[in-house]
């Protein structure tokens, strides 16, 4: 049976932020999550550790609140834990490891945003999301298309690095493990591949996609008429 951690109000005075601490937010970013916040209220606990005082997870959350609470003491409800400082920084780095969390199905994701008529940036995707995730863009102006170049592609380059670590990684096993149900594109060269998966939203030095990664890209493409 999983345990499941108590909730008890706090003084925010009692709470020490983790030095340590190793998750970081863009400016954009926070400004969706502090949007969200204003929305929703605080559904989401953070977690304290009361042995130590510090926070374990949702310092963004926190920060945001001591924003708007502009240096004045408040309550607030929290998760507790009673940890030892090893496992308080092992459960730091688990909350905030997106190699522990499942994966969004961006075409469903589109459908639910044109089922209930909600805005993609209403779910708090930014315009790098937009463009690499879901293909929206085309028709971008040229300074709206520098101005996201840069973020874009260390989007891909992240998304490149867990490809290599999840299909790449496995390379030399694919001819073994997957010999009966994999095959091979061949491209005319290196920069004809590269411009191919670029168009789909992948990094143009991948060594292999998932089948279903593929096809919901070329899907979205068709859909929007850009292929």
């Amino acid at each position: 049976m999983i345990l499941q951690a108590p909730t008890e109000r706090i003084k925010r005075s009692q709470i020490d932020f983790a030095a340590y601490n190793p998750r970081r937010i863009s400016e954009g970013n926070k400004k969706r999550l502090k949007k969200s916040l204003k929305e929703f209220g605080l559904v989401q606990d953070p977690i304290w550790n009361k042995r130590t005082g510090r926070l374990v997870g949702g310092h963004q959350r926190v920060e945001i609140m001591d924003s708007e609470a502009r240096g004045k003491d408040f309550e607030i409800d929290v998760k507790v834990v009673d940890l030892d400082d090893k496992a308080e920084a092992k459960l730091n780095v688990l909350l905030n490891n997106t190699s522990a969390m499942g994966e969004f199905d961006f075409d469903a994701i589109k459908s639910l945003s044109e089922s209930f008529e909600i805005d993609l940036g209403e779910m708090g995707f930014s315009i790098q999301d937009l463009a690499v995730d879901f293909g929206f863009d085309s028709g971008m102006d040229a300074a709206a298309a520098q101005d996201i170049g840069e973020a874009k592609q260390k989007k891909l380059d992240a998304r490149a690095k867990g490809q290599k670590a999840g299909q790449d990684g496995e390379v030399g096993a694919t001819d073994a493990k997957y010999s009966d149900f994999a095959f091979q594109m061949v491209f005319e060269s290196n920069e004809s591949k590269s411009t191919f998966l670029g168009r789909l939203g992948f990094a143009g030095n991948s060594k292999a996609v998932k089948a279903d990664l593929l096809m919901s890209a070329i899907r979205a493409k068709i859909e929007l008429g850009t292929i």
